[in-house]
């Protein structure tokens, strides 16, 4: 992987990274004061206790400049429900939508994007779906919510990206409708795809990569029983916190995978961008 580099022609490779928490290095981190995530159970500001799965994949990219604009607790647009920790709303955290916006206007616009130079991720949706539930909004359905991604994705397409990698929502809690979103967006970006032939569209498909993870912990590392993969290693049910002292759980917390997990997705994401030709290994 050291010698890895995008097959397009660049001299400076760019990953544009929109998202919530699973994809953030620090943002919410830094708007929050260091508030969120709360010391010393999370690591440099990542809600998880290392580097999230982005930046292990950019290691692996010595071309790769990596633009991190996720923010935990963002969900797909402000404008549809906002963001918020617990029931305080945290209207400093931009969604994906709105991350997206700032982006193109700190390049200066479409002049100044090189398409095929810079891969676009975009891993969001489960905030909108939590934060519905503690305010009542029924309206915030799978519908609603692939709807602001898709948005996101063609304010991007507008500005000249053309190389995206787009993930959809794992299996790890109940409270979001993962199966009908996930189908949704994979009908979109089908959708989209044979629209315009002309964009790389690599989805990320996380129900799947949860169970192979799952099904063969071993060869990922995670040879313990079941029970102790699939629970957090973050107690966050005594006072204080404590934390379990190996490094083989699937999560950190009861949503957020630990960076050990990051990184294996990092590496899978690594191997959809190699597949789908975007990467030359």
């Amino acid at each position: 992987c050291d010698s890895a580099h995008f097959v397009f022609p660049a001299k400076s490779t760019k990953i544009a990274v929109f998202g919530d928490s699973l994809s953030d290095n620090g943002n919410t981190f830094k708007a929050t004061h260091g508030a969120m995530p709360p010391s010393p159970f999370y690591h440099g500001g990542r809600f998880s206790n290392g580097p999230v799965w982005v930046e292990h994949l950019a290691n692996t990219i010595p071309s790769a400049k990596l633009v991190d604009l996720a923010f935990g607790g963002a969900t797909s647009s402000s404008k549809l429900i906002g963001a918020q920790f617990g029931r305080v709303a945290a209207p400093e955290i931009p969604g994906a939508l709105e991350q997206a916006h700032k982006w193109v206007s700190s390049v200066g616009g479409r002049k100044n994007v090189h398409p095929k130079s810079t891969l676009a991720t975009l891993w969001v949706g489960a905030n909108d779906y939590f934060n519905a539930e503690a305010a009542g909004r029924h309206d915030i359905d799978p519908c609603a919510v692939v709807d602001r991604i898709m948005d996101t994705i063609d304010v991007l397409r507008r500005t000249g990206v053309i190389n995206f990698l787009i993930f959809d929502q794992p299996p790890v809690s109940n409270r979001i409708p993962f199966w009908s979103h996930n189908i949704l967006l994979a009908q979109r970006i089908g959708a989209l795809a044979k629209q315009h032939p002309g964009l790389r569209l690599v989805r990320m498909e996380m129900v799947g990569i949860f169970e192979e993870i799952v099904k063969d912990r071993a060869r990922f590392g995670l040879d313990m029983p079941i029970e102790l993969v699939t629970s957090p290693c973050l107690n966050q049910t005594t006072n204080p916190w404590t934390e379990c002292q190996d490094s083989i759980h699937l999560l950190w917390d009861r949503v957020h995978p630990t960076t050990k997990v990051h990184k294996i997705i990092g590496n899978l994401a690594y191997d959809a961008l190699v597949k789908e030709g975007l990467l030359s290994a």
